[in-house]
């Protein structure tokens, strides 16, 4: 099951280039043969200082670790186009799938205080935050929490505060007017 998903990977890339197929093969074959070497040698890693020994070890003997930085080594030495390495493609999957639909966003939005939450940059970081994993980039969360807060407050005078009006439900109202234009 691991290595399905390791492998799955591999979609991204273009297998036909020389320098892909060796990486692939290389890291693959560095991560079977060096903890095979290792089980069978265990004494052969000998720096004089026995954690350091333990150490380097466990790390060898962990066929996917020794597999993984072979791979990360040589793909990021080994000269590649970012189409060639997947780059490209990688990214286009990544902003694809941070175009989220602002129905489904808006489904994980907390009744009240949506506005305030959205303009804390704290939130963005915190795991059961609505807002966790926006903000990466700054500028779309500072203006999707611009569009969200829509306060007003009108004042007399005197100073005195007469009426102030939230907006905190406008991705619910937003997503309620779509449904009904769709219907």
């Amino acid at each position: 099951m691991i290595t399905a998903v390791g492998i799955l990977n591999l979609q991204m890339i273009d297998l036909q280039i020389p320098r892909n197929l060796f990486i692939t093969g290389f890291s693959l074959f560095l991560g079977l043969s060096v903890p095979q070497w290792v089980s069978q040698n265990p004494k052969a890693i000998d720096t004089g200082d026995y954690t350091l020994d333990q150490i380097l070890l466990v790390f060898c003997s962990t066929g996917m670790l020794v597999g993984g930085l072979a791979a990360f080594f040589l793909d990021n030495t080994i000269p590649g186009t970012e189409e060639e390495r997947g780059l490209k493609l990688w990214r286009e999957n990544l902003k694809r799938s941070l175009d989220v639909n602002q129905a489904e966003a808006s489904s994980y939005d907390l009744p009240f205080g949506m506005a305030l939450i959205r303009k804390c940059r704290w939130a963005h970081r915190v795991p059961f935050s609505p807002t966790f994993g926006l903000g990466q980039s700054g500028k779309e969360t500072d203006q999707r929490a611009e569009e969200q807060e829509d306060y007003i407050v009108e004042t007399i005078t005197d100073g005195t505060l007469v009426s102030e009006k939230g907006n905190d439900n406008l991705a619910y109202n937003d997503f309620k007017s779509n449904i009904d234009t769709k219907m």
